[in-house]
């Protein structure tokens, strides 16, 4: 279940960059990815009650390590049966 959330968040966390990248818009709202991260809070065993930047770059980069291992061992397992 957690490397789905954090599989679902990084997904969105992509999406929303390729959007500041890419769209002539003069804003983008990032309320999707924003849901998705308070959902994946526990996920690590952080609790942001008092969020500060250094706690959201820990928790950023846990989940992103989560969800590239499990990205990485199902195409690792892909490529196995070729």
């Amino acid at each position: 279940m957690k490397e789905k959330q954090a599989i679902c968040f990084t997904e969105e966390l992509r999406n929303l960059f390729i959007l500041m990248l890419k769209s002539p818009r003069c804003s983008i709202n990032p309320d999707r990815a924003i849901k998705k991260f308070k959902n994946t809070r526990k996920l690590c065993g952080v609790d942001f009650s008092h969020e500060d930047c250094s706690e959201f770059a820990t928790h950023l980069i846990d989940l992103a390590e989560l969800a590239y291992e499990t990205v990485g061992k199902k195409f690792e397992d892909f490529f196995f049966f070729l």
